[in-house]
């Protein structure tokens, strides 16, 4: 089991995303999210191929995707869908604990084609308007993907003899539970394409190129292929900000990381994240975290 000590998936030298602790020889990795050692909190807005499953052990964790929000309190877990764009903070900012499942479908499936990706994981991973679903436990289905969960996290911890061989078991166990809780919801969803969601893609993607730049909207709308106008709404509607605020927002967040493991000065650390001034980069940086760059440098 890995201890995150932050909350930054990369990107490797082809630009494909990928989670730090994750091997090709168990594409499984399994993340303990410790309050203590995480960089910070909202997380960016972001996606990945690899599925999700998060589980809440102590705090309210607040899930949104854009079409949906989760208050998921202590036993509840959440699925995210491949692809599918998301962010996570905690309730009124009170860090909490969960675990993580990350891992590509062809960890169940084991190479591509063959009747348990066509039958079991197509039907979840390619209906692209399902994002997300929460287990909180109101059901049977709900119960006994919380048991596999619980499971499999314990399996991570001790790592008996043939570990590897159990999680995937398990696994399985919980995907069968989710094909069955979410049949009705996919079956209203898998005719329609959540276009909108995915057009605010390759403007997130140039902000987190460009941050360090002098950017302007016209210039974020531009790489969305849109006016300044659609951008904005686009934003409002599926993050609930600006454009402008997002990019103040990772600015922020790129240099709360710089903070905790960068020796240069806040003024040098502010100008190297794009901010044109340590006071207006300071005003952001206590909006987003509550603190002055210096006291959250020593804390």
């Amino acid at each position: 089991m890995v201890i995150s000590n932050h909350d930054f998936f990369r990107k490797d030298s082809t630009e494909q995303q990928y989670f730090p602790g994750m091997t090709k020889d168990f594409l499984c990795l399994c993340r303990y999210h410790d309050p203590n050692r995480i960089v910070s909190s909202p997380v960016t807005w972001h996606w990945h191929s690899t599925i999700e499953i998060n589980y809440v052990t102590e705090g309210v964790l607040i899930l949104r995707t854009s079409d949906n929000e989760y208050h998921l309190a202590h036993g509840d877990a959440v699925f995210v869908n491949s692809d599918a764009l998301h962010t996570t903070r905690w309730e009124l900012n009170k860090a909490g604990k969960f675990l993580s499942l990350i891992f590509p479908a062809e960890f169940l499936s084991g190479v591509y084609g063959n009747i348990y990706e066509q039958k079991y994981l197509r039907p979840v991973i390619e209906c692209r308007n399902f994002q997300s679903y929460a287990t909180q436990n109101r059901t049977e289905d709900d119960v006994m993907m919380t048991v596999s969960l619980l499971k499999i996290f314990h399996l991570f911890s001790d790592e008996p003899f043939g570990y590897e061989f159990e999680v995937r078991s398990e696994l399985c166990r919980f995907w069968c539970s989710l094909l069955k809780a979410t049949e009705d919801i996919r079956s209203r969803t898998e005719n329609r394409i959540h276009a909108g969601s995915r057009k605010i893609r390759p403007m997130i993607e140039y902000i987190q190129e460009h941050f360090a730049e002098k950017i302007f909207v016209e210039q974020i709308a531009d790489a969305g292929n849109m006016s300044t106008r659609e951008c904005a709404r686009c934003f409002k509607k599926y993050i609930k900000m600006s454009p402008i605020d997002y990019l103040n927002s990772y600015r922020a967040r790129i240099a709360a990381n710089s903070l905790i493991h960068d020796e240069s000065s806040i003024e040098d650390i502010a100008l190297s994240c794009g901010f044109n001034s340590v006071n207006y980069f300071s005003k952001v940086f206590r909006r987003e975290f509550g603190s002055t760059p210096g006291s959250y440098r020593k804390k």
